[in-house]
């Protein structure tokens, strides 16, 4: 299976949404972090990620690497809410939570969407 995205932000959204299906492989992320991005920065500084049909799989090195790529392209403080329904992906993105996350920019992994766009929005 491979992996396809969708990415939305309607005006006057509050945060982008990245919806990613099929498997993730660490060359899919940073081509959405890349789509995401504008003059090297995020476009947005709210971002629900939204994980729930789609497999990861990713070595700590690669969730060490993605972190540092989204972290060099802060370019005000902001937040991620990442959504997820498997123990795997669950674990995997709280590796990643403590990597991304800095003073400037939360990170929090959930399995509820109402909780993560309630937490996302506050």
């Amino acid at each position: 299976m491979s992996t396809n995205y969708d990415i939305k932000f309607e005006p006057g959204d509050e945060y982008l949404q990245i919806t990613v299906t099929g498997t993730a492989e660490i060359a899919d992320i940073l081509a959405i972090l890349d789509d995401i991005s504008n003059d090297g920065t995020f476009v947005c500084s709210r971002r629900f990620w939204n994980f729930l049909d789609c497999d990861l799989n990713f070595s700590s090195d690669e969730l060490r690497l993605i972190a540092e790529i989204g972290k060099s392209r802060d370019s005000q403080p902001g937040k991620a809410a990442l959504l997820v329904d498997r123990d795997l992906e669950f674990g995997q993105l709280r590796v990643h939570e403590v990597f991304r996350s800095t003073d400037d920019h939360e990170v929090s992994v959930f399995r509820d969407e109402a909780e993560a766009l309630d937490w996302l929005l506050t």
